[in-house]
């Protein structure tokens, strides 16, 4: 009887012990490991604060804005941590059906995210793809480690673009069309090629072949050197240059095309006066940049609803005067006129007129580039 009744009691000492470890396995809080690198072309800054959020509801088809944080930690970066990554750690990480992971930097420190600060869904997910449904987050239940690349803008690609000189250029996507948001000042073709500059009036005006100018700086109010004209308003390129075959923009980019123009023309709300010439619509004002560069007129201002941060760099005539700096923004497509002879077919934005204009000019005319990815 004493032999049963040990055996008995060592039995439930074992079922009460393996119970034991039971709970306290039930009771030991999980972690999550992030491993956070910067992969861009665009990197944040020192100083700048990476909010990591996980969120314990469904994320897709919902406003960010609006979505309830569970948990979150703030970082304040430095060099180190921007060159060579970090690993962040959520020490509590509860067991639930959904848990998505979302990450941002307010890269201009405005205290809202806009256009150009990082934002995204793991893995790499941009937040107006959740929200519109166009892509979905992945859910990390389960997950112990998972790497987070913060490399994604808003209203942009994946940190930018990089051309063949180095030069870095900040995206932004409209309707579906990936553009550049800044002017192209690259110096060489996409074969490495140099693009001639450095012509006088004469050389300009006669030259059949592809050439860039630099806007004088001091016809240029507001700005102080050839490098400030250059890394703010880009260069000035004939059309001879867009129609090489050996390619202007970055690999995966091109000069846009008549008909890119008119896809973007129609995403800001025009209509069928997209087909027409000359001055049409009224949607000016919203590829406009917003900063004082544009002379200040009672007709307009500009609103860049849409980021494409139109810049009144002037242009290069074909005789080779310079001319209309802070009142036009001239914008080349890869288009030939079909009634002009060599012509091209530009965009052209004035600061007095809500209007966008659609012409063709001289090749041998100067106008800026903005490019788009290739689809």
């Amino acid at each position: 009887m004493k032999k049963i009744l040990c055996i008995c009691l060592a039995f439930i000492t074992i079922i009460g012990v393996l119970s034991c470890e039971k709970d306290d396995k039930k009771a030991t809080p999980r972690f999550l490991d992030v491993k956070v690198r910067f992969s861009g072309a665009t990197k944040p800054s020192a100083g700048d604060v990476l909010v990591l959020n996980l969120h314990y509801d469904e994320v897709t088809g919902k406003s960010y804005r609006e979505l309830p944080v569970d948990a979150s930690q703030s970082i304040t970066l430095d060099q180190q941590q921007i060159e060579s990554g970090f690993r962040a750690t959520f020490e509590e990480y509860p067991k639930k059906e959904t848990i998505y992971l979302s990450a941002y930097i307010d890269v201009d420190r405005d205290g809202e995210l806009g256009t150009g600060d990082f934002a995204l869904f793991y893995p790499n997910i941009t937040l107006s793809d959740v929200e519109s449904e166009m892509g979905k987050a992945e859910n990390i239940t389960g997950e112990y480690v998972v790497t987070m690349d913060v490399n994604v803008l808003i209203g942009g690609s994946a940190g930018g673009v990089v051309d063949i000189d180095g030069n870095v250029y900040e995206t932004v996507i409209i309707g579906g069309q990936e553009w550049m948001k800044e002017n192209l000042r690259v110096t060489r073709y996409r074969d490495g090629t140099p693009i001639p500059t450095g012509l006088d009036n004469k050389n300009w005006a006669e030259t059949t072949s592809g050439a860039y100018s630099i806007y004088p700086y001091g016809n240029a109010d507001g700005i102080d050197s050839e490098e400030q004209m250059v890394a703010t308003f880009g260069l000035l390129y004939n059309w001879y240059v867009v129609d090489n075959p050996k390619g202007v923009c970055p690999d995966g980019w091109r000069v846009p095309l008549d008909d890119d123009w008119k896809g973007l023309e129609r995403t800001i709300g025009m209509g069928n006066e997209v087909n027409d010439a000359a001055w049409r619509g009224d949607k000016a004002a919203l590829l406009m940049s917003t900063d004082d560069w544009w002379v200040t007129s009672d007709v307009l201002i500009g609103a860049d609803d849409y980021g494409f941060s139109a810049q009144p760099a002037g242009a290069r005539y074909p005789d080779g005067s310079y001319n209309r700096f802070g009142t036009f923004a001239y914008f080349w497509t890869s288009t030939p006129s079909g009634t002009q002879g060599t012509n091209g077919i530009r965009r052209l934005l004035t600061y007095n007129n809500v209007a966008i204009n659609r012409s063709n000019r001289p090749s041998a005319e100067g106008q800026c580039i903005r490019c788009i990815k290739e689809q």
